[in-house]
């Protein structure tokens, strides 16, 4: 049997050389490498495992050393060398990095969380890594090549994607300036929340402008990249049709290899777009129906897996209300229309479920003034949960308050006869052709002043109410 390694304690020796050097599972912790005019040498050392806290490395050589399943906190490089090293699985929070040196570095599946990346001219190969909450200052990617990288809530400035190969990388709420993007890649990229249009784009080092990327990407049978031009530019109109039309297409191509990567992308896709809401609702309800019916069993058993967990991803997406919450005109939803709702609470007593369920309504229905427009309709005993008719509007706004309002995390899912019923209801509604933010949306039903007291009240309201309740499902 194995034994659990066991943490060691780096220690200086006085050393300038620490070369292919065993450093695995060993904790570094408040070292200065700035006040030493030694530059230790880390060369093909194994880092494997090892911790590091307020750190300061300061031209350090870890040419072709190991950085695997590491943990990196408040560490900082400044003028290292990390050659070919290999970082793989590591996780680095608020590290700094400073004009270091990167020749063929491997940094794979690692995440970086509020990192700093200063006068970086990189030469790597990335893959699968995250950066929140990160910013980049001077960075050049020249030569290198990255895959699936996601940036989230990061500030990017005076920065060069374009003379990489680049694949399918996300940009959720980043703040670009000065940023340049590679034309041929760009239409891969997935962005929510980040306004591109400050971009420039590049195609072999010249600045080129953007017209229209369609017919090209269509003759080369790039589909991902066809729909998501459109998703990018806005145009949806019938976005589901061209959709079902591709996945249809792939279907009966006989490369597999291209049909797989093309429908993951595809459906990968979309649970961005159901996620962000970034396709109207009446479009993802057609596309739903659709991956609902197709019949996914004529792949393999492992392409059918493969294809139906993210199937089953956008679904669930759906069914937990998400999308609701974040693109419909909540003011414009019928008020006379009723859904029937279902609060369990975690008590044997039903004077305090009651008690609950009852005030958390009559607090939305007095915001859309119909105090009374609800009624019990069944109990059941165990811990109670009582069965509710209240207005549609209110059923919708029961997760609005849960979510974005009070900070309590709560089950809530809305079942597809539901979200069915909802969208033959609002055929004639034209809702969907722009979206506002759930914040403003609440502010339109008067479920909130715009007034960050009002919220801090409703707040503190709701949470004390609510205590009993533990789960709502919509549309029962």
């Amino acid at each position: 049997m194995n034994e659990i390694a066991k943490i060691r304690t780096f220690v200086d020796t006085g050393s300038y050389q620490r070369e292919k050097e065993d450093l695995s599972y060993y904790v570094f912790k408040d070292i200065n490498f700035f006040e030493s005019k030694r530059h230790i040498s880390f060369f093909r050392s194994d880092f494997r495992g090892s911790s590091f806290f307020n750190v300061k490395f300061y031209r350090n050589n870890f040419d072709r050393a190991d950085f695997i399943s590491c943990n990196i906190r408040s560490c900082g490089f400044d003028s290292v060398d990390f050659g070919g090293c290999e970082i793989k699985n590591c996780y680095f929070e608020n590290a700094v990095f400073k004009s270091n040196k990167y020749n063929g570095t491997a940094i794979h599946q690692s995440t970086f969380v509020n990192c700093h990346f200063c006068n970086e001219q990189f030469l790597i190969t990335m893959y699968e890594c995250k950066f929140i909450e990160c910013s980049f200052s001077n960075c050049g990617f020249e030569q290198s090549s990255t895959e699936k990288l996601e940036f989230l809530h990061c500030q990017i400035t005076d920065t060069n994607f374009a003379t990489m190969h680049a694949e399918r990388h996300t940009f959720i709420s980043c703040k670009l300036k000065g940023v340049c993007l590679g034309i041929s890649y760009v239409f891969g990229y997935l962005f929510y929340d980040t306004n591109i249009e400050v971009a420039d784009f590049l195609y072999r080092g010249e600045k080129v402008f953007i017209n229209n990327p369609y017919d090209k990407l269509y003759s080369e049978s790039r589909y991902f990249e066809y729909i998501n031009a459109k998703v990018i530019n806005n145009e949806l109109n019938n976005i589901s049709s061209v959709i079902m039309d591709f996945i249809d297409r792939l279907c009966s191509n006989k490369i597999v290899q291209f049909r797989q990567t093309e429908l993951n992308s595809i459906l990968a896709a979309i649970c961005f777009y159901s996620r962000h809401s970034l396709l109207p609702f009446d479009e993802l309800a057609k596309l739903l129906d659709f991956l609902d019916r197709f019949n996914w069993q004529q792949f393999t058993l492992e392409e059918t897996l493969n294809y139906l967990s993210k199937v089953e991803m956008i679904k669930h997406i759906m069914s937990a209300g998400e999308y609701l919450l974040n693109s419909m005109f909540v003011n414009t939803i019928p008020r006379g229309d009723f859904a029937l709702v279902s609060i369990c609470c975690d008590t044997d007593d039903f004077d305090e479920a009651l008690a609950a369920s009852e005030g958390l309504i009559k607090i939305l229905l007095d915001k859309i003034d119909m105090p009374e427009a609800y009624c019990l309709v069944d109990k059941k005993h165990g811990s109670w949960e009582l069965f509710f008719s209240i207005p549609i509007l209110c059923a919708i706004m029961l997760p609005i308050v849960f979510k974005n309002f009070t900070g309590v995390a709560l089950e809530f899912s809305f079942k597809r006869k539901f979200l069915k019923s909802l969208l033959a209801k609002l055929d004639d509604v034209q809702m969907f052709k722009d979206y506002k933010s759930i914040a403003e949306a609440a502010v339109l039903v008067k479920i909130i002043n715009d007034d960050p007291k009002d919220l801090s009240t409703m707040r503190n309201v709701v949470s004390d109410i609510i205590k009993p309740i533990k789960s709502i499902t919509v549309g029962i």
